[in-house]
């Protein structure tokens, strides 16, 4: 009878011991890698060439949200800030959004572009649209 029960013992502290394995190896396989982020900036930049604007802001299409003063006249002259990694904020994490970009000139209709911007879990980079706007 004794060597029954210390068999039964036995088995017990495999089957915990085991167990124990199987979670440590599920964890240790479950965890995600870290995600090491440069301390830079981005920010986008249009050149609008014609008259002078009134106004210029950015209009994100999925939300409506009005994004201004990013770096509006800055050098060189006439040069505008399109898109910047301040929008990781609303834009969120891993997402592709379209945004217009919006010149407004005293007396005139508005001249509207698009764009489009991609996030990972760092930074914003430009998908599509152009350097350089032309507005009448």
């Amino acid at each position: 009878m004794f060597n029954e029960c210390k068999n039964y013992q036995r088995m017990d502290c495999r089957s915990i011991l085991g167990a124990t394995l199987i979670l440590g190896a599920v964890f240790a396989t479950g965890c995600e890698p870290q995600v090491y982020c440069t301390q830079e900036f981005r920010q986008f930049e249009v050149t609008v060439v014609g008259a002078q604007p009134t106004r210029v802001y950015t209009v994100d299409l999925t939300t409506g949200d009005t994004l201004f003063n990013q770096h509006n006249g800055g050098y060189p002259a006439s040069t505008y800030g399109v898109g910047s990694d301040f929008m990781m904020q609303t834009q969120g994490v891993n997402t592709t959004r379209t945004y217009s970009f919006v010149v407004e000139h005293a007396g005139g209709a508005p001249c509207v572009v698009p764009f489009v911007f991609q996030s990972d879990e760092c930074h914003i980079s430009k998908v599509s649209g152009p350097d350089t706007v032309q507005c009448p």
